[in-house]
């Protein structure tokens, strides 16, 4: 065949060998060189999370509560509180609250929160509720004791090491300092029938401080009814506890709850244990130096 002129057939195999050896070289780079760029878009992935992290953290929990509102999650404080006292695995909580809601177009870029925002606001939640909890100073005792019973009402849990497990706290511990700081402290009528009304709730839900605590706090509430002029209230509770007891202790707490208001009342009181027991009993003398 004849040859074109001007055309070198030589140049030509040699500039197809050329091509490939270019072709080769240049797979050769994009191998080498695309684990680097993986793994810078994995570095600019975990900046642009932690950049969105720190702003999660940074607005009030509130603008967060507000934020996942503008995402169908029409959820208050308290609401958050009882998911994490139900469920402790927080991934858990934000896949059952993103199966009810699509949140996939809204975009950190555009609206300046996502699907990422709930278990930031998850976890500060707990952290706050926690800290609450584990200051927990004589001013905010009630407070504490309240919040217990109404997470404990709405996710129907009776047992105590629940709370404890969930709140990091110590259930047992505050509600004594409540019920000695309160025992001090109440002095009008209206302050024991609301004390009454809290204690007998806390108490109804709660089986294991119901068993430990119901007598004393019937005496509790008995000395605090005589102590504020209610005394026909304060003795029905301590026949109460004398009807199917013959416990001497009982007595005695009864007759004292007198001393300091009504010696008469608290003589006749005496009397009365004393005519149950003989003087072998421990607790007689007692008794008998009330009566005399």
């Amino acid at each position: 065949m004849k040859s074109k002129e001007g055309y070198d057939e030589t140049k030509r195999k040699t500039s197809v060998k050329k091509t490939k050896k270019e072709i080769e070289t240049t797979e050769e780079n994009r191998k080498r060189t695309s684990p680097k760029k993986n793994n810078e878009d994995c570095e600019h992935f975990q900046i642009y999370n932690e950049i969105k992290e720190k702003q999660y953290n940074y607005v009030s929990l509130n603008t967060c509560i507000r934020m996942a509102k503008e995402m169908k999650v029409n959820l208050e404080y308290g609401d958050y509180m009882s998911l994490l006292v139900k469920e402790d695995n927080i991934d858990k909580i934000v896949e059952e609250l993103l199966s009810k809601v699509d949140v996939s177009n809204y975009s950190f870029e555009e609206d300046g929160y996502d699907a990422d925002l709930f278990k930031v606001l998850l976890q500060r939640i707990r952290q706050s509720m926690r800290s609450d909890f584990a200051n927990v100073r004589k001013e905010n005792l009630e407070y504490v004791l309240k919040e217990v019973l109404r997470l404990a009402k709405s996710n129907n849990i009776n047992n105590i090491e629940k709370m404890n497990d969930s709140l990091k706290i110590d259930l047992n511990s505050i509600w004594k300092k409540f019920m000695h700081i309160s025992y001090e402290s109440i002095q009008t009528l209206a302050q024991v029938n609301k004390y009454e009304s809290f204690m007998f709730d806390f108490l109804s839900q709660f089986n294991e401080l119901h068993n430990q605590y119901a007598n004393e706090i019937l005496m509790d509430i008995a000395d605090l009814y005589i102590r504020a002029n209610e005394t026909k209230k304060g003795n029905h509770y301590y026949e109460y506890l004398l009807r199917d007891s013959d416990d001497t202790t009982i007595i005695i707490r009864w007759a004292k709850a007198y001393c300091q208001k009504d010696m008469d009342m608290a003589r006749e009181i005496a009397k009365k244990g004393l005519s149950k027991m003989d003087s072998s009993n421990p607790n007689y003398n007692i008794l008998l130096e009330i009566l005399i």
